[in-house]
């Protein structure tokens, strides 16, 4: 029989193994938890976290093991040329975007150029920790701060461009960028920094491009001095081509400079400001596009003797076809009435009733307004008709009456000034100056009517009919 000291160890043992289990269990739903998305929107290929009217481009997911797992999920890895814009729509707010954060690209790989917009004030710590594939790094005018480590390690990056607004650079921030070739700078007096700031870098193979004047400036800064000191007019365009939606769009575009520049392109792109002499955010905005076909300008940016083009392409409208009245009615006697059609496109007017006259040439473009003739309606009814407008797959249909026509009987009692006709089953008198007098075949007095300015109408059997009015006669047949 086992002794009662190994009956307790056996159970002890059962119950460290359940303490065990749950632990994991426990550690496992944390895992799981952390790595749901941290994100409240994405627009592009960029994910966003609110906060009021600002809002921190963030990874899509958080990470709990740094080495194993990623901040993001297949197929949403940044990669080739990124803009972190100004600004950024979603639910019809706009938010202005002020951070980066932490981590958000680290160990990117393929990531190779990154235009940072003209609201962001912060980089966040390894922000751009490791991406290796990174040449290029152009940083927006309102850039306060870049903090620790947020372009270490980032081997192939050669070319840095650093706003006049950075007060901050943290501790090793660009280090270990062992490939890069120049650093472009806008201070007229430099920032004081850490000395491991560029760490790992031969600064003195290493060109730093500084404002015309400036040279003594950074001879007297610490590490600054170390570089290849080197100075220059700065002209830099953030971009070369800006892609915008049919339904009108605004962008920005980066001009980072210490000398006078202008910009021109075609009047519906509008520049804000279209000129300076010093780096700012131009805003290019583009109203509606008219057209079912892509519109294409190009920016032209001039300082002195250099100059840089940006193309715009604002995608195309779908086609659009509106008419209006949707009804015509025209008297007996015809006539013409007008349609405006609104379109941005090509469009056809066709009908198949013959009594009605439509423009020629019946295709056209654009807004036009038409005319539409019916010819005069030889019955004694009414009739209707239809005119098709089409574009396309877009048929917009008006539909097309006209009032009866007068009889071949109709009569002018001359002496009275009365015009007297008849249609089914309807006798019509205009403009009586005198009383009436309606008699049927066997004399009989059927109606009188008053005198009056306008027309008179009253519903007869069929027949034949004798008309006074004062010393003026005359007959009419109501069919």
């Amino acid at each position: 029989m086992p002794k009662i000291h190994e009956r307790v160890g056996r159970i002890k043992t059962i119950y460290d193994m359940k303490q065990t289990l749950l632990i994991l269990a426990t550690l496992f739903g944390i895992a799981v938890a952390e790595a749901q998305n941290v994100y409240d929107f994405k627009e592009g290929k960029l994910f966003y976290k609110i906060s009021g009217q600002e809002v921190t481009v963030v990874s899509q997911l958080n990470r709990v093991d740094k080495k194993t797992q990623s901040y993001y999920s297949e197929g949403n890895v940044p990669m080739g040329e990124i803009t972190v814009p100004a600004s950024v729509s979603n639910a019809g707010k706009v938010y202005r975007v002020t951070k980066i954060d932490e981590y958000v690209f680290a160990e990117c790989k393929q990531l190779n150029s990154i235009v940072i917009g003209n609201n962001v004030t912060e980089i966040g710590k390894f922000a751009f920790l490791k991406c290796v594939g990174l040449n290029s790094v152009m940083i927006g005018s309102s850039v306060t701060a870049i903090r620790e480590k947020a372009f270490s390690q980032c081997e192939n990056l050669n070319r840095v461009t650093l706003p006049g607004s950075l007060r901050t650079l943290g501790e090793l921030a660009f280090s270990y960028c062992s490939n890069l070739k120049e650093c472009k700078v806008f201070w007229s007096v430099p920032p004081a920094i850490n000395s491991n700031v560029f760490e790992g870098i031969n600064k003195s193979v290493v060109t730093l491009a500084v404002p015309t004047f400036t040279t003594p400036n950074y001879k007297k800064a610490n590490v600054w001095r170390e570089f290849r000191i080197h100075e220059e007019d700065v002209f830099n365009i953030s971009t070369g081509s800006l892609n915008l939606k049919a339904e009108g769009e605004r962008k920005s575009i980066e001009v980072q400079t210490n000398v006078r520049w202008q910009a021109s392109a075609d009047n519906w792109l509008k520049l804000t400001p279209a000129s300076g002499n010093a780096s700012v955010s131009m805003k290019v905005e583009a109203g509606k596009n008219p057209s079912t076909k892509e519109r294409t300008t190009t920016i032209t940016f001039t300082a002195g003797t250099s100059t840089h083009r940006v193309t715009v392409r604002q995608a195309a409208s779908e086609p659009e076809l509106v008419v209006s009245p949707a009804k015509l009615t025209f008297a007996g006697e015809g006539g013409d009435k007008q349609l405006t059609i609104t379109s941005n496109t090509d469009w056809t007017v066709s009908s198949d009733d013959s009594w009605l006259t439509l423009p020629n040439p019946a295709t056209d473009s654009g807004n036009k307004k038409i005319s539409i003739r019916a010819v005069k309606n030889p019955k004694a009814a009414a009739r209707a008709g239809k005119l098709l407008i089409k574009s396309g797959s877009i048929v917009r249909e008006v539909a097309v009456t006209q009032e009866p026509g007068t009889s071949a009987l109709s009569i002018t009692l001359s002496e009275a000034g009365i015009r007297v006709w008849s249609t089914e089953g309807t006798l019509h008198i205009s403009d009586a100056a005198d009383v009436l007098q309606v008699y049927n075949i066997a004399g009989t007095r059927v109606a009188q009517l008053p005198a009056m300015t306008g027309k008179q109408s009253i519903e007869l059997p069929a027949g034949l009919y004798m008309l006074r009015s004062g010393k003026a006669a005359g007959k009419v047949v109501v069919k």
